[in-house]
C-alpha cells in the first residue's frame, strides 16, 4: 500500500523500501560506497566533501565523522537523486521506522539533520522519533556475569591472552574500545589513567587486581612502554578487529552474538557498579557523562520480574477474608433479622431492615437470621434495638 504525504505526493511502497534496505554488512558498505546521484547542477559531492572538513574542525573524532558521512550517503542513495524537500525527508523517516530500532533510526535522522542545516536546507529538516524511556532492557540485550565469565574462559582456553585481557580491561574500567589504547604500560604505574576522548579529558582508576594482571600479562608478552594492547607490527589494535574476535568468540563460549560486542562491556560495568553502591553521580564521572540522564540508560535493568516486585508496594488490598455485608436481592444492609417464633408460627419479612417475626406475637426475642448473637432485647413493635453500640429503628410495619 502506498503512503501519501501532507501534501499529497505519493510516498515509496514497502516493496520500494525493501528495494533499498540494506539486508547484510556486505550490502550496508556496498550501498554506502555506491556513487552518490546527482542531478544535474547539483553539488552533492562538493557538499560532502565540505561537511567533512567541517565536523573535523569541529574535533569529532574519525568514526563519529565516518558514521555521519555513511548516514548522509544513506539518504542520497535512497533518495535516488528526487528533488530534495521536507517530504523526502519525511519519507526517510518512515523507511528508517520500519526496518531499524528507534534508537538507530534517530541516530541517523541526527546526522541526516546536521548535514541539512550545513547546507541550507533547515526546511526538510524532520523531528526524531519520540520514544518512551525503558523502564527495563531485553533480556536478549543484557551480557550477565556469568556469560563475560564464560567469554574470557574460552579466550583463555585458547590461548588468546589478549583478547582475554582487552575483555577485561573494558569490563573492570567501563572504558570504550576505543579507549583502550589510553592504558599504556606506563600508567600501570600511576595512581590514574588519564583518557582523551569525545574533546574531554578524564581521570580513571584501575582495580589493583586488574593492574596486576595486566603487569603479569605486559611481562609475559615482552611490552615494557607504549600501548599495551597492540598488533604484532606495535600499532594499537583497531576497533574493528576487536569486534571480530568477539564474535567469533562468542560462538564457542556459547553465548549470544546479539550481546556480545565491546560496548556491551561498558554496560555491564555500569550495571554492576550500581547494583552495587546505588551512586549515579559517581557512575557518571566513571563512565565521563556530562549529563547523568545519559547514564541512566545504563542502569536500566533487564529483568522483568525485578521491575514487578518494586511495583509490590502494599497498595492492593487483600479482601479474601471480608464477607460483603449485603444479601439477597434488596440490596439492604446488614443481614435479616428474626424473631425467634412461638408455638409452630411462621415469619413474616419487614422490608426496611429484613428483620423477621412470629405471626400473631408483638413480643418476642429478636436476633439476626445470620446467627450474630451480639445482642438480643425483648422489645414491641416501634421500640429500638441496639447492637454493636448502633441503634436501629423497628418500623411499625412489620406484621
Amino acid at each position: 500500500m502506498e503512503k501519501k504525504s501532507t501534501s499529497g505526493k505519493t510516498r515509496y511502497t514497502a516493496a520500494e523500501y525493501k528495494a533499498v534496505r540494506p539486508c547484510s554488512r556486505t550490502a550496508l558498505s556496498a550501498m554506502q560506497n555506491h556513487p552518490v546521484p546527482v542531478r544535474t547542477g547539483d553539488q552533492t559531492s562538493e557538499a560532502l566533501s565540505a561537511f567533512r572538513v567541517y565536523l573535523v574542525a569541529r574535533d569529532m573524532k574519525a568514526n563519529t565523522v565516518d558514521k555521519y558521512l555513511r548516514d548522509v550517503k544513506h539518504f542520497l542513495y535512497f533518495n535516488q537523486g528526487r528533488d530534495l524537500d521536507h517530504d523526502a525527508v519525511a519519507c526517510f523517516r518512515d523507511y528508517l521506522t520500519d526496518f531499524y530500532e528507534p534508537a538507530s533510526a534517530n541516530s541517523m535522522l541526527a546526522a541526516l539533520n546536521r548535514f541539512l542545516k550545513y547546507v541550507g536546507r533547515e526546511d526538510c529538516c524532520v523531528h526524531v522519533l519520540r520514544v518512551q524511556r525503558e523502564i527495563f532492557r531485553k533480556e536478549s540485550k543484557d551480557m550477565t556475569v556469568e556469560e563475560y565469565q564464560r567469554l574470557v574462559i574460552q579466550a583463555e582456553k585458547e590461548g588468546n591472552q589478549r583478547l582475554a585481557h582487552m575483555i577485561q580491561t573494558m569490563a573492570g574500567c567501563g572504558i570504550r574500545v576505543g579507549e583502550l589504547s589510553a592504558v599504556t604500560v606506563e600508567a600501570l604505574d600511576q595512581p590514574t589513567v588519564s583518557i582523551n576522548s569525545k574533546g574531554k579529558i578524564r581521570q580513571i582508576l584501575l582495580p589493583d587486581s586488574l593492574a596486576e594482571k595486566l603487569r603479569v600479562y605486559c611481562r609475559t608478552m615482552g611490552l615494557t612502554s607504549g600501548c599495551i594492547f597492540v598488533t604484532r607490527s606495535g600499532r594499537p589494535v583497531d576497533r574493528r578487529n576487536i569486534w571480530k574476535e568477539m564474535k567469533n568468540l562468542c560462538r564457542r563460549a556459547g553465548v549470544d552474538e546479539s550481546k556480545t560486542f565491546p560496548h556491551n562491556l561498558r554496560h555491564l560495568f555500569a550495571r554492576c557498579f550500581y547494583e552495587k553502591e546505588k551512586d549515579i553521580v559517581r557512575l557518571a564521572d566513571y563512565l565521563g557523562h556530562s549529563n547523568v540522564e545519559t547514564t541512566r540508560r545504563y542502569t536500566v535493568t533487564s529483568q522483568m520480574e525485578d521491575c514487578k516486585k518494586a511495583l509490590e508496594m502494599g497498595l492492593v488490598v487483600n479482601t479474601e477474608s471480608v464477607r460483603p455485608e449485603t444479601s439477597g436481592s434488596s440490596g439492604h444492609r446488614k443481614g435479616r433479622y428474626e424473631k425467634k417464633p412461638e408455638a409452630g408460627g411462621t415469619g413474616a419479612v419487614c422490608m426496611d431492615r429484613d428483620w423477621k417475626k412470629a405471626a400473631g406475637n408483638t413480643m418476642g426475642q429478636y436476633r439476626p437470621a445470620s446467627g450474630d448473637a451480639s445482642g438480643t432485647v425483648q422489645t414491641e413493635s416501634g421500640h429500638k434495638w441496639k447492637q454493636g453500640g448502633r441503634a436501629s429503628e423497628i418500623k411499625n410495619s412489620m406484621t
